[in-house]
């Protein structure tokens, strides 16, 4: 709440004044006011992640070994004021798939510690003769998204296309649950709905698990078309690591299995037989 001199000043600037310098000081003095106003931001319960954290992929395309993806969380940084994840991906074809189509994508995202959203999302893609270049900052006290070329409207805490993995991480899950996220992809926002339609046992190369399967969609009521069907399957712990990723391409489809993994929080992943 405004205290009230401040809110009496504001009112004579306001009405004391002609015509449009009038506007311009009120508009000036609450630029300034509110850049000094406090931010509240949500808090949301972690137990599932924490700095330090690297799972490591193997990448198929089809029956295909094709390269390797990494997800870390190398370290926390002070952003916009507040502690903040520092989470980095990588992928990368190996050296015969290379030959064929060659693949250096790069991809990192400041996330709040305390309310699980992003700050910031850069990413450098490199796939064979293609390459693209983004950044995006994401202002969720006024509700917009900046990138190099335009400011979109956001809803408040949109996830990008990797925070969401993490922000997925802490809900509470179970058969049954429908899950709405917005989520920013460059240039798009996206209303998406997770399923959690079944509980099953998934062998990847790090071990067995139990896993919950989330298949994402979009929300009903919104004209949004998402690229390629995906299948997510996560530990059915309080952790929900990823395990497995699946997308559908129209020229096939490409799966990411967990092959390693250390820095995880609590005790170790324990293999079902």
């Amino acid at each position: 709440m405004i205290p009230f001199t401040r809110a009496l000043i504001a009112w004579m600037i306001f009405w004391g004044q002609p015509g449009e310098k009038q506007n311009t000081e009120w508009q000036q003095y609450w630029q300034t006011y509110d850049q000094k106003l406090p931010r509240i931001y949500r808090v949301v319960k972690n137990n599932a992640f924490q700095a330090g954290e690297s799972l490591e992929y193997k990448v198929k395309f089809g029956f295909i070994t094709a390269g390797s993806a990494t997800f870390q969380i190398p370290e926390i940084i002070t952003y916009e004021n507040r502690p903040s994840y520092r989470i980095v991906v990588k992928m990368e074809t190996n050296g015969t798939f290379s030959t064929v189509f060659k693949v250096r994508d790069w991809i990192t995202t400041y996330v709040d510690v305390k309310g699980l959203f992003p700050w910031y999302f850069e990413r450098r893609i490199h796939e064979g003769s293609y390459r693209r270049h983004d950044r995006i900052d994401f202002d969720h006290y006024h509700k917009k998204a900046f990138t190099t070329k335009d400011t979109l409207d956001i809803d408040p805490y949109t996830q990008d296309t990797i925070s969401i993995i993490y922000y997925t991480r802490v809900l509470s899950l179970s058969v049954g649950d429908k899950i709405d996220i917005t989520n920013y992809s460059p240039n798009k926002v996206y209303h998406l709905r997770l399923e959690i339609d079944r509980r099953e046992k998934i062998k990847v190369p790090a071990g067995t698990f139990d896993c919950y399967h989330i298949k994402p969609g979009i929300q009903p009521g919104y004209d949004e078309e998402a690229r390629g069907q995906m299948e997510l399957w996560v530990t059915a712990d309080e952790r929900k690591i990823p395990v497995q990723v699946k997308t559908d391409l129209p020229f096939g489809s490409l799966t990411m299995k967990l092959e390693n993994y250390k820095g995880i929080a609590g005790n170790q992943l324990v293999s079902k037989p």
